[in-house]
């Protein structure tokens, strides 16, 4: 039961987007840890079905709990819940040009904006070879070595050619080996009009390294006894030197050996091209359209969980639980809800209505409408919360015995084993 649910979770939630608030400090495990306990003590022993349906559903339950969980916690970081919806958010004016994010703290100040002018962006390395017709025999039968030098490391391939081994099989032997390698080039085999093959390589890094301007150069080595491969394949031509990206900010000349780098400590900036004689404005997207951002990812997180619960409408008793608990949290706050621009329909998903969200933001009443929104994401984060502690609450189940009201065992995973299981995946 265990592996299968490991299966499930390890191929539809590994490697997703994890938020800051994945992570813990011991007290906020030990406090996890002491809930689940207080649960345990309280619970009665059930036997829980050991279907697919069942594990997948917990597993999916838990994780849109944990969404949840996460864009709530962010939006309540700051007292102020104007200012809590409000996360800055970097813009570009050409996104073709330049992409943008903001890494500062939302209590720093920032400045303007920044004019950004691309001469030229970083290029790596490449290396082509000398194209060579494919079916010829060029380099006897023997072992071959060469040194290959990257950053502060050198390393030696060697190969072996077989008799009438033919120029295209030494590239190709050639590229996966330094492929596989995983020394920070990719190496292929390309053709030219006539048909004839060379060996390219490049590098993923890009920019004037060292002092001699290369990031990687190829020579012979002693230990090639039969021969100079390199000098045959032409692997140490440089078909195109690195350059480092030039560029003005605010008027200033810059240079940067990579396309990816940060100013200030409050933009992380990627360059994509040249931009000519026109200068492209790096900035913050104005308050509102973030405050709606925002509004909309918790409200789509929240719907998220309205359909998970309306699947299981019709399957028992327990099963309805949670759409019965989500559907008293939204008619709680219905009237406060709708009246704020977030319109609660009779399936209790949630409509953000833009138009009127916007006119009480021109009216100056901005604030009232996250109070009222504030309100119901308290609640649905305590919900949220109960969830992850406990998501077999939500699926039918068989009651084996009641709890012993004289004496318990504190066991932590009676509860859930899934809850034990999410947990450990998360520390």
């Amino acid at each position: 039961m265990i592996n299968s649910a490991y299966n499930y979770y390890l191929t539809n939630y590994v490697g997703k987007e994890t938020s800051r608030y994945d992570t813990h400090k011991k007290s906020e495990l030990r406090d996890v840890y002491n809930r689940m306990v207080k649960i345990n003590k309280n619970s009665s022993l059930y036997k829980i079905s050991e279907s697919e349906e069942v594990k997948k559903y917990a597993i999916d339950l838990k994780e849109v709990a944990r969404s949840i969980t996460n864009i709530a916690s962010e939006l309540s970081e700051n007292e102020n819940l104007d200012s809590g919806f409000s996360k800055k958010k970097a813009i570009s004016s050409d996104d073709d040009v330049i992409s943008a994010k903001y890494i500062g703290n939302n209590d720093n100040e920032v400045n303007s904006g920044l004019k950004i002018k691309i001469q030229s962006i970083a290029t790596n390395q490449v290396n082509t070879g000398h194209y060579l017709k494919q079916d010829a025999v060029g380099l006897k039968s023997g072992a071959y070595a060469f040194d290959f030098s990257i950053g502060e490391y050198t390393y030696e391939f060697q190969f072996n050619v077989k008799p009438n081994e033919v120029n295209r099989d030494i590239q190709d032997k050639l590229a996966r080996l330094i492929n596989r390698s995983n020394i920070g080039v990719e190496a292929e085999v390309v053709e030219n009009s006539e048909g004839k093959s060379a060996l390219s390589i490049q590098s993923e890094a890009t920019g004037e390294i060292n002092y001699k301007g290369t990031i990687f150069t190829i020579s012979s080595n002693e230990n090639s006894k039969s021969g100079n491969a390199v000098a045959h394949l032409g692997l140490d031509n440089i078909e195109k030197m690195p350059q480092n990206a030039k560029f003005t900010i605010n008027g200033m000349e810059r240079s940067s050996s990579s396309n990816t780098f940060t100013i200030a400590k409050q933009y992380m900036v990627n360059l994509k091209a040249a931009s000519g004689d026109k200068e492209v404005y790096v900035g913050l997207k104005p308050d509102f359209d973030a405050i709606l951002d925002n509004v909309n990812e918790l409200i789509e997180k929240y719907n998220d969980m309205v359909d998970l619960a309306k699947d299981r409408v019709g399957r028992g008793y327990e099963a309805e639980t949670l759409y019965r608990d989500i559907k008293g949290i939204s008619s709680y706050y219905k009237d406060s809800l709708d009246s704020a621009g977030f319109k609660v329909g009779e399936d209790s998903k949630i409509l953000v209505d833009e138009a009127l969200f916007t006119q009480s933001a021109n009216e100056g009443t901005l604030k009232d409408s996250l109070d009222k929104l504030g309100a119901f994401k308290k609640a649905l984060l305590n919900k949220a919360s109960n969830i992850s502690l406990n998501p077999m609450a939500y699926v039918d189940k068989k009651l084996i015995s009641y709890r012993n009201p004289v004496y318990n065992f504190n066991n932590v995973y009676m509860t859930s084993i899934y809850s034990g299981m999410m947990f450990n995946g998360y520390i």
